[in-house]
């Protein structure tokens, strides 16, 4: 505030155009905010920037900005880096990370059954003694625990913003001094500490999580693992080139370049798995547009907890998805819950605890866990012998559940319960939908499932499930 009472804001700021090709620009930046503007190769139609370096795929290998070299597999996924600090990267099957050696330092990671990341180890280190563990709520990453932290710091709760990144963390104690906050520029670039308004007394200052921008990790090349791909929230762009020919449109000429980040509109748009794209709507109504060639209606039924069948009537009998269409499935969300409101609320089974149905069944029930005093959500069942050696809980449960699309009925089991069981043990999970599938006042509706099996669906006050017609559970969602 000057002499004559007036504020004057000190403000980052960045101007972007664009050429028709959906090439960014930065035109003018102010704040000390990042101001790279590099020319693209918009003759051979390949959109690369010029003065990198890349291999015959289209992957930068050489970036002579920060000097660091890359190099990739058959796959296209990253193998080595020198960008910041040297790293070498080792992937599973589902193309997450599995392996990470930086500074000669090997590190395992340990992901669940729905594919998020929930411990890392040194490598070769006891189940007991990991490095970091991660907990999630609803599948949002919501805490981290370093155990290289001291005291306090050793529990950071994240706060995130509408895209997913992470604004604040708060350590265990819970103070405002504890409190380490995180700005970023629309494509992602950090903010820190000394841009304008920033600084170490407001609580901009480092800490050691990774997962910034829209919750990805941030690693030691100063990229951010996409995944699929890694993306440098510098250039605004991903560092290698979506699929040709995958889910561009010809009436969408920004689908065409292959290396932009949700056809650069980052402040409305986020793409967490690559899958559907929830679009962000200002009046709550829950739209999703397809940018992905493997979207289908079955994939939305999933997120929606719902049949293909239930989709695709919704939609007047479209049975195909259009890339880039916007789906606005906002009355059917409001079906859904409408229906499980109407359900009859009369009980035909008994309550019965988890201790109770041991004591029934004969059985040991054993849950996993994952480092101290951390729950682990990718060790749901255990087969534990009951006193006669024969029954345990993995069989009680496997008599009662359908393999489904999962190829097993343990991946089945395990998945429904980390992704909907919000606490509840794989045995009261099961239990709720037993009573579900048993209530005869719930409301029926004979449909198919993702298979094309004949399937029940059944809406009651334990939840909403399909079952098979002999009562096996295919999916169940119970209501808390």
């Amino acid at each position: 505030m000057n002499s004559s009472g007036k504020w004057t804001l000190n403000v980052a700021s960045q101007n972007f155009s664009y050429d028709r090709f959906g090439n960014r620009k930065i035109t003018g930046a102010s704040g000390g905010v990042n101001n790279y503007n590099p020319t693209y190769d918009t003759t051979n139609n390949n959109n690369r920037n010029i003065g990198l370096g890349y291999d015959a795929a289209g992957n930068i290998t050489f970036n002579p900005l920060t000097g660091g070299t890359m190099t990739y597999d058959a796959e296209n996924r990253l193998l080595t880096a020198t960008n910041g600090s040297d790293g070498g990267y080792t992937y599973d099957a589902d193309w997450r990370r599995a392996r990470r050696i930086t500074g000669g330092q090997e590190t395992w990671h340990i992901y669940g059954i729905g594919g998020e990341l929930l411990a890392e180890y040194a490598a070769g280190a006891s189940w007991s003694a990991p490095q970091k563990e991660y907990g999630y709520r609803h599948g949002q990453l919501l805490m981290v625990w370093n155990w290289s932290e001291t005291g306090d710091r050793r529990l950071q709760w994240l706060v995130q913003d509408h895209l997913g990144s992470t604004r604040m963390v708060v350590d265990r104690s819970g103070s405002l001094g504890g409190v380490r906050r995180h700005d970023f520029a629309p494509f992602g670039e950090e903010l820190f500490s000394g841009a304008t308004i920033r600084s170490a007394s407001n609580g901009y200052s480092s800490d050691s999580v990774r997962q910034k921008f829209g919750s990805k990790e941030r690693d030691e090349t100063g990229l951010d693992y996409f995944l699929a791909r890694y993306y440098s929230s510098t250039q605004g762009r991903f560092t290698s080139p979506d699929e040709p020919f995958a889910d561009q449109d010809e009436e969408d000429p920004q689908s065409w370049n292959l290396y932009s980040y949700v056809i650069n509109n980052p402040l409305k748009y986020d793409d967490p798995l690559g899958l559907w794209r929830r679009v962000k709507s200002d009046d709550g109504r829950v739209i999703y547009v397809s940018d992905n060639k493997d979207d289908t209606f079955s994939s939305l039924a999933e997120l929606l907890g719902t049949s293909a069948n239930r989709i695709v009537n919704f939609f007047n009998g479209r049975d195909k998805v259009e890339l880039g269409v916007a789906y606005d499935v906002t009355d059917l969300v409001g079906q859904l819950d409408q229906e499980i409101k109407q359900a009859k609320t009369a009980w035909v089974s008994e309550v019965i605890t988890e201790a109770e149905l041991a004591s029934k069944e004969g059985i040991s029930i054993g849950i996993g866990g994952l480092g101290r005093g951390i729950p682990s959500r990718g060790s749901l069942i255990r087969s534990i012998p009951g006193p006669s050696g024969r029954v345990s809980l993995r069989k009680f449960l496997e008599k009662r559940w359908d393999k489904a699309t999962f190829g097993s009925i343990k991946k089945s089991i395990e998945y429904h319960v980390s992704k909907h069981g919000k606490g509840l043990s794989a045995a009261e999970y099961t239990q709720k939908a037993i009573k579900a599938f048993k209530d005869n006042t719930s409301v029926r509706e004979v449909t198919t499932d993702l298979q094309g099996r004949t399937a029940v669906k059944v809406v009651s006050k334990e939840g909403t499930g399909l079952f098979t017609p002999k009562g096996k559970i295919i999916w169940f969602h119970p209501k808390m």
